[in-house]
């Protein structure tokens, strides 16, 4: 549900303005989001940490606990997240509905402007299947993951496996925050999302090659002075080819979802995409269990790497198609045109074809 309020609310926001922007404010949102409720979690709840780089610099005793408790963090979360719905509720609505009042004539304004009901909405989504260009971008979210569900789900792993802790993971992490931000942004003016979306899986792919071999030869160079230093590097421009995917693919479902159930569009494209997501991550993990533990990873990577290869070459063509597509070929019924009077304190009429 709230999925559908956010998603909706975003493609609102800026439907009119860059539906990309829908994309950017979501993304970095969800990266400063997940960075407060992992990375600084896990380093300011561990005791070692906070022990020999805060508590110790400051001449603090040391503690058995961290800075926090896991408790303490869920109840400062859940505060804020009703503080900011209240702040959303009371400021933005009533500001809206006073300084900007529009009405639609449209030739079928009675369709257009019913709301629907549980029952229509899920009608809407089913009548959404049996156009083919959406069938056809549903097979793309189901099974773009392929390339690369091993450096994603086993790369942690096998860090851990080879000695790195999970506070000094948290760490290394910290720097992609910037490469998280900066790339939203600089991708808010582009135009041809799955276009990004192909350069961003081939540039993906390259990346997990290059983190595998050199995680292969982590126990030679784990205790070198620039082992860290390559590692962050190999990270965030893993995590560069990541958000370049995320930001065109988030940015074209605002841009196709129809305005009328502009929010369930959005999810339901979503939910595809984690479905296909779940189950690549559950093969490459039950396949991992058959194969030798010494060269796990490699042979993972090296299956999913050529499968992706085999992906990109099939749909290639297939997502330049379905780019060129006008967005009214997505819609359930095309927009008629549209006379719009919006009222501030003149009145000023706008004709829309």
């Amino acid at each position: 549900s709230q999925d559908v309020v956010v998603d909706g609310l975003s493609v609102l926001l800026f439907s009119n303005l860059n539906p990309q922007y829908a994309s950017t404010c979501q993304t970095i949102g969800q990266v400063i989001g997940y960075f407060l409720s992992s990375t600084v979690l896990i380093t300011f709840e561990s005791s070692n940490f906070t022990n020999e780089y805060i508590r110790k610099p400051l001449s603090l005793p040391e503690r058995s606990s961290g800075l926090f408790s896991l408790k303490e963090f869920t109840f400062f979360g859940g505060s804020q997240f009703i503080i900011v719905n209240i702040i959303i509720l009371v400021i933005f609505f009533p500001k809206k509905s006073l300084n900007k009042t529009i009405n639609f004539n449209i030739q079928n304004k009675k369709k257009m402007n019913k709301k629907l009901y549980l029952s229509e909405t899920y009608s809407s989504i089913l009548k959404l299947f049996q156009k083919k260009c959406m069938c056809e971008y549903s097979v793309i979210l189901l099974t773009f993951d392929i390339g690369f569900a091993a450096t994603n789900y086993m790369t942690i792993l096998f860090l851990l496996e080879y000695g790195i802790t999970p506070d000094t993971i948290a760490l290394i992490n910290i720097p992609s925050l910037a490469i998280h931000i900066l790339v939203p942004l600089f991708m808010s003016q582009i135009q041809r999302h799955l276009q990004w979306f192909s350069y961003g899986y081939i540039f993906r792919l390259i990346t997990a090659i290059v983190l595998a071999i050199y995680i292969y030869f982590i126990p030679d160079i784990v205790h070198r002075s620039y082992f860290y230093p390559v590692l962050i590097i190999l990270f965030c421009m893993n995590q560069a080819a990541v958000y370049i995917m995320v930001v065109s693919r988030v940015g074209f479902s605002a841009r196709i979802s129809e305005p009328q159930i502009a929010g369930t569009y959005m999810t339901l494209l979503s939910t595809i995409s984690n479905l296909g997501q779940s189950f690549m991550s559950t093969l490459v993990l039950y396949i991992a269990s058959w194969l030798p533990a010494s060269h796990v990873y490699s042979i993972e990577v090296t299956g999913c790497v050529l499968l992706g290869l085999i992906w990109i070459r099939l749909f290639w063509r297939k997502l330049k198609h379905l780019d060129s597509l006008p967005v009214e070929e997505w819609y359930l019924k095309p927009l008629s045109d549209v006379n719009i009077t919006v009222y501030y304190e003149s009145r000023e009429t706008f004709k829309c074809n």
